[in-house]
């Protein structure tokens, strides 16, 4: 069964009245019943939060199938507030998304919508495919989520979340595609147990929504959240990344900033920890390829020891993908002898793996350098991960010892 983490809050601000404090409890009630739903999720249901509290807009990426409309669904079900949303087609037409045009107001001469039950009227939007969507449509929706302004009038959008099967390769999209402060990968969930929990879940059933009135007076605290310790981080991260020749903008840091400190704001906090920034792994990167090295340097700066589990994570991982392309059911004999030693080897390899991260940990706990909670969860996952990986590739050889040393 996966583990799922429970929000606490630590403490209060003086800031904070008491309508404050129960806005923040609704919310990690919301987040927490998500968490135990979507399996696999964590990550992404924290980035909508936080999204929703900045007013900045979310780009979930991943296959079809891997219920992105359910999730942003079930996570605006639980705020009060005009939600509009809608599947772009290449066939789509600006219309759909804004409203036709007033016949009335076409015979006296004027060019008007009408926007009942549209976007121009929605506090926060779901637009699925949104890369599907031809130039007047991007161009339409890039004044929205940007300046808050469709056709010269100011409308109340505060978030898009949007959900696609690729990112745009062409410059054409590249300035709509900049609006998405945050961008996230989703996949198919990968633990075993985890799936077979989705498999018998009924429906979503979220805790009572938030009223929107209440999600403002929180979002007005966020002012006074105290992010100075953060100068040096940003400053290091951003350093780290010119020599890795990663640009990001000077916009984009300061908009990321603003999530840093709704990550505190939503645990209750006053002020801004360093590991606060690890939500920039989900923003400083444009070009996936990108995505491995962006999340080694904020690791690196915010927490060493979250780099070093992520290092022995990657030797897993190449080890699974060197093992998956053997084939020891091969008709060539010598080649097939080959890939069974191939086998043998990445699994003693994998289980060598595994006994240096306990050994890591046991470390760590002799030097009195604790880890934190979320990298306790990770690294129990990892663990599981790659004695699963282990055995699935044991089986494959015929009378191979499947044995795991605990170590």
């Amino acid at each position: 069964m996966e583990d799922v983490e429970t929000t606490e809050i630590i403490e209060m601000p003086n800031f904070l009245n008491n309508e404050n404090i129960a806005t923040i409890s609704a919310l990690v009630a919301q987040k927490d019943a998500l968490d135990q739903y979507f399996k696999e999720r964590t990550d992404s249901i924290l980035i909508m939060f936080i999204a929703l509290l900045i007013r900045q807009h979310v780009l979930f990426i991943g296959p079809p199938g891997i219920a992105k409309s359910y999730l942003i669904e079930s996570f605006c079900k639980g705020v009060e507030c005009r939600f509009f949303a809608r599947q772009i087609t290449k066939f789509s037409v600006p219309e759909e998304l804004f409203g036709p045009y007033s016949i009335l107001a076409l015979k006296e001469g004027r060019f008007e919508r009408v926007t009942t039950d549209r976007l121009p009227e929605a506090e926060v939007a779901y637009l699925d495919e949104i890369f599907n969507g031809n130039s007047s449509i991007l161009n339409a929706l890039n004044s929205a989520m940007n300046e808050r302004v469709f056709e010269g009038k100011k409308i109340p959008l505060e978030c898009v979340y949007g959900a696609t099967n690729f990112t745009p390769e062409d410059n054409a999209n590249q300035a709509f595609y900049d609006r998405f402060l945050f961008r996230f990968l989703l996949d198919y969930i990968q633990d075993s147990s985890a799936f077979e929990e989705m498999l018998i879940s009924g429906a979503f059933e979220g805790a009572p929504p938030v009223e929107k009135a209440a999600i403002d007076d929180l979002r007005a605290k966020l002012d006074l959240v105290d992010a100075r310790a953060m100068v040096g981080v940003f400053s290091h991260i951003r350093e780290l990344m010119r020599v890795n020749s990663i640009q990001v903008s000077d916009r984009r840091y300061k908009w990321a900033l603003q999530a840093v400190k709704a990550v505190a704001l939503l645990e209750g906090r006053s002020f801004c920890r360093k590991e606060d920034a690890d939500i920039l792994q989900h923003i400083l990167w444009s070009d996936k390829k990108d995505i491995p090295m962006v999340a080694t340097i904020i690791m690196k700066v915010t927490s060493p020891i979250a780099a070093d589990i992520e290092e022995f994570v990657r030797q897993a991982m190449s080890i699974r993908t060197e093992l998956n392309a053997l084939d020891p059911s091969d008709k060539d004999a010598t080649k097939a002898g080959q890939a069974i030693k191939g086998i043998t080897d990445g699994c003693a390899k994998l289980k060598l793996i595994k006994k240096e991260i306990k050994s890591y940990i046991k470390n760590l706990e002799a030097s009195g350098t604790p880890l934190r909670v979320k990298d306790q969860s990770k690294v129990e996952g990892i663990l599981g991960s790659i004695e699963q990986t282990r055995k699935e590739q044991a089986a494959r050889i015929v009378g191979s010892d499947d044995e795991d040393e605990d170590a």
